[in-house]
């Protein structure tokens, strides 16, 4: 893989491909069974690095330095980005190397802000590297053909979004907070949360550094502060990964003492106080802030979601790994991002929150607009906080990114390596996710089964907001099955045998349920070739190939 940990406890770091005049291959698998098309980042050993597919086909291709610090840049290491193009669950391979001229390989773009002069990067003029001592401007802003972002503020955060074809900015404001603890006989500890009050704003006496990189794959914006790293990237593609915003955060809080740091979003949206988070990933629950309770009553969990939303708009924050989350005021979202606290809660743990590392949290934010034309009558827009059909596609690619495999130089005379291997014939529709495609063990013998487990599931959406040029290329389940003897490439499909999700047992009989074993066994399941499936159902079932 391209990743490694120099230690357990280190955040992963990239391998250095080190680029000759001879191709080195490089193989990105899709991990969804859609269509994707994304920006692979790998770290290679020069700036005049290329990208082609082994037909020769020219790849575009972003380059720029890598980054240690807030002005500090990795000798002899450079972040190369190209654009890949992948069939559903399909292997790609590509080509790097070493040319003289790297035509179709564009150098980012990149101004520094806030730097002290005489402490910028030694060799940022050599890789277009713009230093400036003064603070970002409050103009500052990248886009691409779905939005423009500003940023501004003495941390150069994200300000506002202002989509294509909109009349007015919706106000997106991104900001840090700090929560205290009380210094009473309960304090805040592994099991508790006990604030000594609001959060109160972030502030820092160190000016911070802010970067701004633009390329003609994605642009990006950094703030260096002491405890935060934190990243708004927008990438300038077509499909579903430039219809939203990633948002990353490196947190160190190691040197707090009772402090638990939380990023704060601020809208315009009119939410009456209300919000939704998933539930393991599969449902929305209705939240609400009740100024009756304390305020540690209004924290909850987030899977992998949360909404705000009124009548007209909404704004959706994907997140990668679970974290908590509180509405404290109207169009507000506070999210935890880590905590360090010295004392145990006595709860059972023994000990306080001192094992802090540095620790990365990523998101993406997909501001949305509410359609006008919906052919439901009586239904009340904007009641309803299921994620449409595009943030389940956002969710898809933050949560399962393309997958590389590094291979090694392909020696002179020796045979190619393969081009790329499909083995689906067509995407799966946008609302189905295969959950798992797994070969079974065999019933004698302990080696593997001529069959394969095959496990779906059929997201259901809120068809009220407004569709994209993506979601009009998208495929939806219509009619509710899915025809099984024309998924597969190159295979020949022989039956498939509805089964429980354990694959123990047949499919539950409708008004029967799980049968016992025994009788099922005797009653016997025909095979079919369709699965059917309902919103918000899994089908599970095992499937011969041939």
């Amino acid at each position: 893989q391209d990743e490694f940990r120099p230690n357990q406890d280190s955040l992963p770091g990239k391998v250095l491909i080190a680029l000759s005049s001879t191709p080195r291959p490089v193989v990105v698998y899709n991990t969804l069974a859609q269509e994707r098309v994304c920006v692979v980042c790998v770290h290679v050993s020069t700036q005049r690095a290329r990208v082609r597919h082994l037909d020769g086909r020219a790849v575009l291709a972003q380059i720029g330095p890598v980054w240690t610090a807030a002005a500090d840049m990795v000798p002899d290491t450079y972040q190369l980005s190209f654009l890949a193009r992948l069939p559903p669950l399909a292997l790609v391979t590509f080509e790097l190397w070493e040319a003289s001229d790297p035509r179709v390989t564009v150098l980012a773009n990149t101004t520094l802000f806030g730097v002290t002069p005489g402490h910028g990067p030694q060799r940022g003029g050599l890789l277009g590297v713009d230093v400036r001592a003064a603070p970002p401007p409050s103009g500052l802003s990248i886009h691409n053909t779905h939005a423009t972002l500003r940023f501004g503020g003495p941390k150069g955060f994200l300000q506002g979004v202002r989509l294509c074809g909109a009349t007015q900015e919706q106000a997106v404001q991104v900001d840090l907070a700090w929560y205290g603890t009380r210094g009473a006989r309960d304090n805040s500890g592994a099991y508790l949360f006990l604030p000594d009050g609001d959060a109160k704003p972030y502030e820092t006496e160190v000016e911070p550094v802010v970067r701004l990189a633009e390329g003609p794959l994605f642009s990006e914006v950094t703030s260096y502060l002491p405890h935060v790293t934190h990243t708004v990237r927008l990438y300038n593609l077509p499909g579903v990964e430039g219809l939203s915003l990633e948002v990353t955060n490196v947190v160190d809080i190691h040197s707090e003492i009772n402090h638990e740091l939380v990023m704060v979003l601020t809208t315009d949206l009119q939410n009456q106080d209300i919000f939704y988070t998933d539930l393991n990933g599969f449902q929305m629950q209705r939240r609400r802030f009740w100024q009756k309770l304390p305020l540690q009553a209004n924290v909850y969990q987030m899977t992998s979601a949360a909404v705000l939303q009124d009548p007209e708009r909404r704004l959706s924050l994907l997140s990668a790994q679970a974290l908590g989350v509180a509405g404290m005021r109207p169009g507000e979202l506070q999210v935890f991002l880590d905590r360090r606290l010295m004392q145990d809660d006595n709860r059972g743990l023994g000990q306080g929150i001192k094992d802090n590392k540095p620790t990365l949290s990523r998101f993406r934010l997909l501001p949305e607009r509410r359609s006008r034309h919906d052919s439901v009558p009586g239904a009340v827009p904007g009641t309803g906080g299921s994620l449409s059909l595009l943030g389940h596609v956002t969710s898809d690619v933050l949560n399962h990114p393309a997958l590389l495999l590094l291979g090694e130089p392909t020696p002179q005379g020796s045979a190619a390596p393969l081009a790329q291997l499909t083995p689906l014939t067509t995407p799966l529709p946008c609302d189905l996710y295969l959950l798992n495609l797994r070969t079974l063990q065999a019933t004698e013998g302990g080696g593997p089964s001529e069959d394969i487990a095959l496990i779906l599931h059929r997201r259901g959406y809120d068809c009220w907001l407004e569709p994209t040029h993506y979601l009009l290329n998208c495929n939806r389940t219509s009619p509710p099955q899915l025809n099984l003897s024309s998924v597969f490439r190159d295979l020949t499909f022989i039956k498939a045998v509805p089964a429980s999700l354990t694959l123990l047992y047949p499919a539950p009989v409708p008004g029967v349920g799980v049968e016992d074993p025994a009788a099922a066994e005797e009653r016997g399941v025909e095979p079919v070739h369709e699965l059917a499936l309902r919103p918000m159902e899994l089908a599970t079932a095992r499937v011969a190939l041939a």
